[in-house]
This record gives C-alpha cells, sequence and structure tokens, in this order.
C-alpha cells in the first residue's frame, strides 16, 4: 500500500501545483551550491510528508551521470586528472549545478504534481488527465531500460483506469497551515535567490 499523502490535509492539489510552478523558476536560476542543496532538501522533505516514493539510489545514479558527461568538457582551472581526463573547476561546479537542477525539478513534481489537480473547462479537463497520469508515472516502476517504449507503452495501459480511481470530485482546501506551507516555501525559494543576486549571500558557493 502506498503511503498516505499527508499535504491533502492541508493543501489542495491546484494550490500546492501553483506553489511547485512558483518555485520553479527561483530554483533553476539558482546558481550557488548550498542554496540549491537547501531548497533542494526541502522539496524531497515535501515529497517525502505527500507520501512519494522517493529513490535514493536512482537519484545517485543521474546525478552521477550528469556529472559524468558535464566534465567532458573541461573549462577553467584543472583540480586534478584521471588519466587523459583534466577534471575542471567549472566542469565540476557547472555539473553539479546542472545535475541539481535535473535532480530538483523532479521533486518538485513529486509533491506538486497531484492526480486530483482540476482546471475549468475542456482543455483544463485534458490537463487535469495529463497530470494525473503523470504523476501515476513518477509512482510507477515497471519502467525496463531495455525496452523503453514497450515498458512505457505496458506502464500507459496498466494505468489506463487508475487516474479515474484517484481522483474524488472534491479535492482538499486549503487550511491556515497548508497557506503558511506554501507561502513559507515560495518565500525561502525567493529569499534565497534574491539573497544570491544582489550578493546578500556572502558564501560563493
Amino acid at each position: 500500500m502506498p503511503p498516505s499523502n499527508r499535504l491533502d490535509r492541508w493543501i489542495s492539489p491546484s494550490v500546492l501545483f501553483l506553489c511547485g510552478l512558483a518555485v520553479m523558476p527561483a530554483y533553476l536560476f539558482q546558481r550557488l551550491l548550498i542554496p540549491k542543496l537547501i531548497l533542494l532538501a526541502v522539496f524531497i522533505a515535501m515529497g517525502v510528508i505527500s507520501g512519494r516514493r522517493m529513490r535514493p539510489l536512482g537519484n545517485l545514479l543521474f546525478f552521477a551521470a550528469v556529472m559524468f558527461f558535464n566534465l567532458l568538457t573541461p573549462s577553467g582551472r584543472v583540480v586534478f586528472s584521471v588519466g587523459p581526463l583534466d577534471v575542471t573547476e567549472e566542469a565540476l561546479k557547472g555539473g553539479a549545478l546542472k545535475a541539481l537542477s535535473f535532480t530538483g525539478l523532479y521533486h518538485i513534481s513529486t509533491f506538486a504534481v497531484h492526480p486530483r489537480i482540476r482546471f475549468p473547462g475542456r482543455l483544463g479537463y485534458l490537463l487535469s488527465r495529463t497530470f494525473a497520469y503523470f504523476h501515476l508515472l513518477l509512482q510507477s516502476r515497471g519502467f525496463r531500460p531495455r525496452k523503453p517504449l514497450e515498458s512505457l507503452d505496458a506502464m500507459l495501459l496498466a494505468l489506463d483506469g487508475s487516474a479515474g480511481r484517484e481522483a474524488p470530485a472534491d479535492p482538499a482546501q486549503t487550511t491556515a497551515g497548508g497557506l503558511a506551507i506554501t507561502l513559507g516555501l515560495l518565500f525561502l525559494s525567493w529569499g534565497l535567490g534574491i539573497a544570491t543576486w544582489t550578493g546578500l549571500w556572502m558564501p560563493r558557493f
């Protein structure tokens, strides 16, 4: 049985989705490692609270892959060498920032994308269904790298009726505590962004 979504008690899916969209720019344009790591930790915590499955090994493998490919284009001061590969300071920092950006976007989606998101109109209905399937795909473990198209097709067929079953007609309402959580996440994301962009954040990494 999947873990329960405790955020459902406090925050409506639409508010949580809009909050996720609002923090994305602040996170993506964050160019320092420590603030980005702080935000990533908060996003992971939000995902855990929302009951999403966390995959530490998958995240680490993805992080390592992004870092490795970024090191293949060296730039700046050489820190050390591994055989013919020169590992440079700029490539290390750039790779870490890219890996954190992609990992953070994934974890934002784990708490912000919900099968009960509701948008008005026909287009809104189609968007709601798309996000419902995307949410379920994030939780699925049926993907096989050796047969990506076949496994993705099988996953979509298996989820064909699941999105409807997980979409109650009456979404939760946002409580005062839920509003405080979303506003706190917004202030933290944009506060760290403004602090680094204006030079108020003293560490330069």
